[in-house]
């Protein structure tokens, strides 16, 4: 019987040894470990373009709302391999977006159409410190989630995780739905070994579109009356008359009051004939097709009465404002040729608006 003991218990010691030496993390207090990052009120224009930056929220170190802590042991010459998993579905493509800082970014998906999340963790994820993991991946000081990290084979010791250093940048993915928004999502699942959910990473907040509505008959005065000229008035191309004001005036406007939000966008476009002149640059169009007169145009400039207002192009004009915003421009007569006739002079613009 004890010949036949010896090989059973070489085999079990064997085994213990093997187990002492592998590489595991625990919790040290809780059972769970839930990182929640209250990113608040977030405001966003209305119509910002597809891959535009909604929101950074800078690096912070969000801890585990249970209280927990994350104690990992590492033997010397055992390697450990944390990923940062997505949960929330495949990866955005950001080749469809429009070029620019997040052009090759990986954009994780929320719960809100149209608005995607790049998260960026920190130490010791980013192999920035000698005791912790190095993305093999991505070569970057703050790697985009998802990514998978390893620990070099030279240190061994205690690692411990008391929060998730995180960087969080909304973006424009597409069209968005009339709002607010609730984000409530678990966007990382941080993975360790002997942890398949070691830590989760969640945001949530608030997202609202700063926009405007217009009532009635916004344009002031509408027709703009231009007055009443002499042919001799008009010395030749590119002569004018005196620029009359108008207004566009924008009503039910929500943004937040202490930042610069979404920018009034003003595209205008020739119906009933009128048509641009020249560069559109230069805001000139041509009367409609019932007008008497010959050799002039009509030309829209902005509130100060010098800078033209460009047709067929969204045009910033201004900020706007919580409740009426007030969009300020001119008008005036423009001689597109060599000889004016006399007749009643009409032109007919339709306008868009967007907030971006």
């Amino acid at each position: 019987m004890r010949t036949s003991l010896r090989p059973c218990l070489a085999t079990l010691l064997v085994a213990l040894l093997h187990q002492t030496a592998a590489a595991d993390c625990v919790y040290t207090t809780g059972s769970s470990f839930t990182a929640t990052r209250n990113l608040g009120t977030v405001w966003v224009a209305r119509d910002a373009r597809v891959g535009a930056e909604l929101g950074t929220f800078g690096r912070v170190t969000t801890p585990a709302v249970e209280g927990s802590r994350i104690n990992c042991n590492k033997p010397f010459g055992t390697p450990m391999t944390f990923r940062a998993l997505s949960p929330t579905g495949p990866i955005l493509s950001s080749g469809g977006l429009a070029s620019g800082a997040f052009s090759d970014s990986k954009i994780l998906p929320t719960s809100i159409q149209g608005v995607g999340a790049i998260v960026q963790l920190w130490r010791p994820f980013n192999g920035q410190t000698t005791i912790g993991f190095a993305p093999i991946d991505e070569q970057s000081s703050e790697p985009r989630v998802p990514f998978t990290a390893q620990t070099t084979v030279e240190w061994g010791g205690h690692l411990e995780i008391v929060g998730v250093w995180n960087r969080i940048t909304l973006v424009k993915t597409g069209p968005m739905r009339p709002g607010p928004h609730s984000l409530d999502d678990e966007l990382v699942v941080g993975e360790l070994p002997g942890l398949p959910r070691g830590f989760t990473l969640r945001l949530n907040g608030t997202i609202n579109q700063a926009q405007c509505g217009v009532t009635g008959s916004p344009v002031d005065a509408n027709p703009v009356r231009l007055g009443t000229f002499d042919t001799r008035d008009f010395t030749g191309q590119g002569s004018s008359t005196p620029a009359v004001d108008f207004k566009i005036t924008l009503s039910d406007c929500q943004t937040n009051a202490a930042e610069d939000i979404a920018v009034a966008h003003i595209r205008l476009e020739g119906i009933l004939g009128s048509v641009p002149h020249g560069n559109r640059a230069d805001g000139i169009f041509t009367l409609t097709t019932d007008s008497d007169a010959t050799g002039v145009g009509i030309q829209v400039l902005r509130a100060d009465g010098v800078t033209p207002v460009a047709l067929d192009n969204d045009v910033p004009i201004q900020n706007i404002n919580n409740g009426v915003t007030v969009l300020g421009f001119k008008a005036r007569l423009y001689q597109i040729a060599d000889s004016v006739e006399a007749g009643w002079a009409k032109g007919a613009l339709k306008f868009t608006l967007t907030y971006q």
